[in-house]
């Protein structure tokens, strides 16, 4: 019996003296004074960190991991696109080749700025898909021998398909802009939608307004203004009187708005006149005259490879009788000519009002001509009424 109560009283004077150390450990922890494992735990954490992209349980978002990293880089500037090309390749299980365009952003003469749009795959937890694709426009500046980073997203619903399509002075105060793009794809149509950013203060600084256009064909900056070509809209009711078109646009008053629409071709009195009505949309008053009186003089010209509208009924252009394709292009070439007039009298000082109701005696208007302007099958045609035969083309149901 004594034999055990002194192995007892020893056992219970070690646990005391292991209770004791733990606790001194514990208290020296917490005043900074780690153990030597955390030490050489935080040693290796350090070293890993000022490797790019660490491999980790939950990575940081692209521009989180990126500003950490910038604030240990120690390179010169002109290694900082191979720098990044590398660290958004780690992001990217596709490997899209990222444009990283070196720049003069502020007009300082120092090609000391970057611009790119940089990917990254949001991986789902559950079964280790991507959950999401993301993408960003980044935009990195080098001063005092320091890196710093600004970025934005791209809506989610692009599903990172974005770019970085020019950088170049849409203002017209010798520094440039970056000019963005994203796309959304559909069943039959993508719409890609442009915007532009300034640099001020060291920062993006996104510039209102943004440009539209289905099936982008081209897209460049040209004498300072953002031209786009495209506009052919997949599905079948966009009807077959659609043609490419080229829209412009320049930056005025600190925001992206759309100057002009010119279109690829204008086979027929109706596509000519259509022309005519975006040029006076866009201020373009000559060549708006120009084309309403060459759609108004047209020869008579068959419309059997189109498609009409007539009674809730599409119709072949073939299917027409001949008294039906004669009313249809008389109707144009009248309406053209009443737009004719309301812009000369417009030009001479009218009121809108004067002018249209002026217009519609000059040119005999008529109820019945709206069963005809509005025949061209497809949503992309205007849609006339009564209250609006004056209205512009850009203010109608299309």
């Amino acid at each position: 019996m004594r034999k055990y109560r002194k192995l007892s009283v020893g056992a219970g004077i070690l646990a005391a003296i292991l209770l004791l150390a733990s606790l001194a450990i514990q208290a020296s922890s917490e005043l900074g004074e780690a153990p030597a494992a955390a030490a050489e735990g935080a040693a290796a954490q350090g070293q890993a960190a000022a490797q790019p992209a660490l491999s980790e349980a939950k990575p940081l978002p692209l521009p989180a991991r990126l500003t950490e990293e910038l604030g240990k880089l120690q390179e010169p500037p002109d290694r900082m696109t191979e720098w990044l090309e590398a660290a958004a390749a780690r992001y990217d299980s596709s490997r899209e080749p990222a444009r990283i365009v070196q720049a003069d952003l502020d007009g300082d003469g120092l090609r000391n700025e970057w611009l790119a749009v940089l990917r990254e795959n949001r991986i789902d937890e559950q079964d280790g898909g991507t959950a999401q694709r993301r993408a960003y426009g980044i935009a990195i500046s080098y001063r005092d021998g320091k890196y710093a980073l600004d970025h934005f997203a791209f809506p989610d619903e692009s599903f990172g398909k974005a770019e970085l399509v020019a950088v170049e002075d849409l203002t017209g105060d010798g520094k440039p802009e970056a000019v963005w793009v994203s796309h959304v794809s559909g069943a039959h149509t993508t719409v890609s939608t442009y915007t532009a950013s300034a640099w001020a203060d060291g920062a993006l600084r996104p510039l209102k307004g943004e440009a539209s256009i289905p099936n982008v064909s081209e897209a460049g900056v040209s004498g300072g203004k953002l031209a786009l070509t495209g506009g052919l809209i997949g599905s079948a009711g966009a009807g077959p009187w659609q043609r490419e078109y080229t829209d412009m646009y320049a930056v005025a008053d600190g925001a992206v708005k759309r100057v002009d629409r010119t279109f690829a071709d204008s086979p027929t009195p109706y596509h000519r006149m259509i022309d005519g009505l975006w040029a006076v949309a866009h201020g373009h008053t000559d060549r708006a005259l120009q084309l309403y009186g060459e759609a108004a003089e047209m020869a008579s010209y068959s419309y059997r490879d189109y498609m009409f509208i007539f009674g809730d009924e599409w119709i072949e252009g073939s299917d027409l009788s001949a008294e039906q394709e004669q009313a249809f292009d008389h109707v144009v070439k009248q309406f053209a000519q009443l737009r004719k007039e309301r812009l000369n009298a417009q030009l001479q000082g009218q009121t809108p009002e004067a002018a249209c109701a002026a217009a519609r005696e000059a040119a005999g208007y008529e109820q019945a001509w709206l069963a005809y302007l509005n025949a061209p099958a497809g949503y992309v045609n205007p849609v006339w009424s009564e209250d609006t035969i004056c209205a512009q083309v850009n203010e109608l149901e299309q």
